[in-house]
Formats: structure tokens, sequence, C-alpha cells
């Protein structure tokens, strides 16, 4: 008696060598995509925490700030130079910067000419972090 071997039901080594395949694809590409989601997660995690420092300094030196003006001789003009207490900083590695890498924040004042010779203050305060590639977060504030 002959048997007929096409017509037997299941699976041949090779189709599920094949079907392996295919599911070993599908986890690597999940396991890929998990990766990248955990790591733009954390950029955005950094991000956000130097943004609320940024805002921090900005805000403190938004309260205590003016423009003065220089004392003018006929050769110069007028010059007008922002009065900021606390002083600015420059690279200060902030305090609450826990969960980013090598944070440092630099503050900024400069006097702007506005409507009616209201004389304002522009606080910039940018705060960079990061090793390979830095990254920069600035928030800018105006006070009179």
């Amino acid at each position: 008696m002959k048997y007929n071997y096409t017509s037997e039901a299941g699976l041949s080594a090779v189709e599920l060598l094949i079907t392996l395949f295919i599911a070993a694809m599908f986890l690597i590409a999940g396991y890929l995509l998990w990766g990248f989601t955990v790591q733009g997660s954390a950029e955005a995690s950094q991000s956000s925490i130097a943004s609320n420092i940024a805002y921090d300094y900005a805000k403190q030196y938004r309260v205590t700030t003016g423009c003065k003006n220089a004392t003018t001789t006929p050769s110069a003009p007028a010059v007008t130079t922002p009065v900021v207490t606390p002083a600015l900083v420059t690279n200060v590695t902030p305090t609450n910067s826990a969960g980013i890498p090598n944070p440092k924040v630099t503050v900024t004042a400069t006097c702007t000419q506005a409507l009616y010779d209201l004389k304002m203050v522009l606080i910039t305060s940018t705060v960079t972090y990061g090793n390979n590639p830095v990254k920069t977060v600035s928030h800018a504030v105006y006070a009179n």
C-alpha cells in the first residue's frame, strides 16, 4: 500500500522555521520600538526639568529689576543699564537639577525701549545640559 504524503495535515519543518523567523522579527521590532519610547521619554523629562529651572530663575529676577540712565557726555549717547538684584549669574549649577546631566544656568538682563518711554528689562535665563550633544532651554520675561 502506498501513502500519499501530499494530503497529510500538519506543519513541515520549513514552515515551522519560517514561522519562528517571522515571530523573532516581530519581537526584535517590538524591543527596538520600546527602546526608542523609553529614550524619548527620558529626553522629554530632562527638557521639562531644564525648562522649570529656567523659568524659576527668570521669575526670580522679574520682580527686582529696573533700568537707570548712565551719565552721558556730549560725545557719547545715553546708555541705559539694567539694575538687577540679585546679581546676574553665569554658568551656575542649579541646586534643583536632579535628573539632568551637567546643567548650567546663565541669566542676562537687557534694557529695551518700550512705548511711551517706558524702560523695560528683558530677563533671559538659559539652561544648558547634556554632554553630547549639549541641549539648551531658554525662558524670557519682561520686567519694569
